[in-house]
């Protein structure tokens, strides 16, 4: 039905748009507006001089139904398919009459929790080229598709995009078109945050359509041109990367820990090299990934090390190398590449070092590590097994696993004793077990199912952590094969005999490693400054800090140790000052990096978690509105969230003020910039 043969004097204003008289009142100026969408489905009418719609259509015979030409396939579905790079449809993102949109799978089912998220329209991205414009929903994209441009979107709407999505932006230039609502403005936001430093260049373009939530598809219904759209989007300038100063190496090399307990960021990784053994790891994870995460690699490289030297060699304190080290990182970001490098050296050279990806019992880690008592645990998703054998309520088999990585952790200079049994040959005996751990696992899969306790008294707490980021350049990554310096290098230390080290009768005997007298001085003066701190920590009743402090000269010591021998090799090398800087620098960061995210994502108790999930909300968005807030956390009690916002209010510098713009009054909620 052409709506507009029901009105008079009616003159065309623009593509799509009409200007009428109203037949609802005495109208001498046209004051009537008629619009039509671009599929040509739908009709709009606006009165200017305030007439309702409905008023409007029955003076001329009509009703809302007759604004859409076709009702039935307004109350269909509409299914937008979500493709992975080979073009293979993965789900849909459904939409339902009334704005309702569902995913579903693409066998049918409405089960897509396990199904891997890609952005919308990834094949037609990857074949692209010039700029990329994302917009809010499909529907956006499907518009400026139709006008010639690549446009993508993220599933679920505002705030669902993730920072793996941005990998596939690398060297692009990006413009971001938000919805016109607070969530859509936010959603701009996180997506550049996620963008720049991947993309060429980031632009938000800002239309300000005329209407609440309105799109760039509502935007080119009211008269706005493709055309018009990229000469917008020319005139911005990009948006320039966050310049974050690092400290000086001074501050982490002179023993001083500066009274940094918890600091306002996250402490930056240190520039460290690693000359020797671990540097040619890294080289060898860095020419094979197609996303290189650094820190991860060394973690790696630092494990494998430090299982390598297990009951060959010993500190001037008797201390051994085994270590637990856990690394962080995005789904789909590369993590899993450092344990795989260090099965692809093992196996080449003819060693068993590394062991099961999995534990299934304490027994099973008993028996492994009887096996072969020097040896290298490297886990898939470390934080869901740490989050399960700490729980209180955890079946036995699982609080054994618990219990076997603490005990093992102490007593690699000595004999491991297991369980008592009736039966006294039943209890299991191994000489100075060496077992190293080397874990992966998602951000939140590690903090947000631990407690403190586990951090600062438990498994956790005797880990190394190391973090990985979505990477701003991708790698060709092929399979090479392993260097043959590595492969030397590793077979060196597997035959490197110190008695006894094949038979469990005998204790082995491990040389102690040289260690020059500045380094020694230098080990001592970490002490003294790492005791002070806890002491210090003792006095304000922070004794969980003071503890994880602890451990934090331990780890450096046994750092210094592997450092050493990768740069020199097996036979009498010496620890110098160099080694003992390193591993310093790498175990303060650490404990430093501990602490940060404890202070901001682990709780002991409900109401403790949700005050730091309020706290990391707002100081991602920099600001929000209440209404903001309530609907990020509309399931929350009513009452607990309005007690959640009063504690942050008295104890973490929050401000609520009332906003001065047009239209709807709003409260905005801002943190003080030093609690930020």
């Amino acid at each position: 039905m052409n709506i507009l043969d029901r009105f008079t004097e009616v003159q065309e204003k623009g593509q799509n748009q009409w200007q009428c008289r109203c037949p609802a009142h005495e109208d001498n100026k046209a004051s009537l507006s008629v619009h039509r969408n671009e599929s040509g489905k739908k009709w709009a009418v606006h009165c200017h001089a305030g007439c309702t719609v409905r008023d409007v259509l029955a003076c001329v015979n009509l009703t809302v139904r007759d604004l859409y030409d076709d009702m039935d396939d307004r109350q269909s579905d509409i299914k937008y398919p979500y493709a992975n790079e080979n073009g293979e449809v993965l789900y849909f993102a459904v939409r339902k009459p009334g704005k309702q949109f569902r995913q579903q799978a693409a066998d049918g089912t409405w089960k897509v929790k396990h199904i891997r998220k890609v952005p919308y329209k990834l094949p037609q991205l990857l074949e692209s080229m010039g700029t990329v414009w994302i917009c809010e929903g499909e529907k956006d994209c499907d518009t400026l598709e139709r006008h010639g441009l690549t446009a993508t979107c993220n599933v679920g709407g505002a705030g669902k995009w993730k920072a793996e999505f941005s990998a596939f932006l690398d060297g692009r230039d990006v413009v971001i078109i938000p919805d016109n609502d607070e969530p859509g403005h936010a959603h701009a936001r996180l997506v550049s945050d996620c963008t720049i430093g991947v993309a060429n260049s980031v632009k938000i373009l800002d239309l300000k359509v005329d209407k609440k939530g309105g799109d760039v598809s509502d935007w080119l219904e009211r008269g706005g041109e493709i055309r018009q759209l990229i000469e917008l989007a020319g005139q911005l300038e990009p948006i320039r990367p966050i310049q974050i100063e690092e400290p000086s190496p001074v501050e982490e090399t002179n023993g001083r820990l500066n009274g940094e307990i918890s600091p306002p960021g996250s402490p930056p990784f240190p520039d460290i090299e690693f000359p020797g053994f671990i540097e040619g790891v890294l080289q060898y994870n860095r020419e094979s990934s197609f996303f290189y995460q650094h820190q991860l690699a060394i973690g790696a490289a630092i494990g494998l090390m430090g299982a390598l030297m297990g009951r060959k060699v010993q500190g001037d304190t008797g201390l051994r190398t085994n270590i637990y080290i856990v690394g962080t990182a995005p789904t789909t970001s590369g993590k899993e590449m450092s344990r795989e490098i260090n099965k692809l050296i093992a196996h080449a050279s003819d060693s068993d070092i590394c062991g099961p990806e999995q534990f299934g019992s304490g027994a099973g880690i008993v028996s492994w590590v009887a096996k072969t008592p020097s040896i290298l645990f490297q886990l898939d998703e470390m934080g869901e097994m740490i989050a399960a054998i700490s729980k209180n309520q955890a079946p036995q088999y699982l609080k054994d696993i618990n219990q076997n990585l603490l005990s093992f952790y102490s007593a690699s200079r000595t004999k491991w004793i297991g369980k008592a049994y009736g039966d006294t040959e039943k209890t299991p005996e191994i000489v100075q077990p060496c077992a190293s751990v080397y874990g992966t696992t998602t951000e939140e899969g590690l903090w947000g199912s631990v407690r403190s306790k586990e951090i600062s008294g438990g498994l956790l707490g005797r880990f190394l952590v190391f973090e990985g980021k979505l990477q701003r350049k991708t790698n060709r990554g092929s399979q090479i094969e392993v260097p043959q310096n590595l492969i030397d290098f590793m077979r060196i230390w597997h035959d490197y005999d110190t008695g006894g080290e094949e038979l469990q009768e005998f204790t082995p005997n491990p040389p102690k490693a040289n260690t020059t007298p500045e380094a020694a001085e230098r080990q001592w003066k970490h002490f003294e400054d790492i005791h002070s701190k806890r002491l210090k920590e003792e006095d304000r009743d922070q004794n969980s800090r003071s503890a994880l402090w602890g451990r934090t000269n331990e780890k450096a010591r046994k750092l210094a140790l592997m450092f050493a021998a990768s740069r020199q090799g097996v036979r009498d090398f010496t620890v110098e000052l160099e080694d003992v800087e390193r591993a310093i620098r790498l175990s303060n960061w650490s404990t430093r990096k501990m602490f940060y995210e404890a202070e901001k994502r682990v709780a002991d108790s409900e109401f403790e978690d949700q005050k730091k999930k309020a706290l990391q909300y707002i100081r991602q968005n920099g600001q929000v509105t209440r209404r903001q807030f309530v609907r990020k956390f509309g399931s929350w009690d009513p009452i607990r969230r309005t007690q959640v916002l009063s504690d942050l209010v008295e104890y973490e510098g929050l401000r609520e003020e009332a906003s001065r713009g047009r239209g709807r009054p709003s409260v905005i909620m801002t943190l003080d910039s030093e609690d930020r």
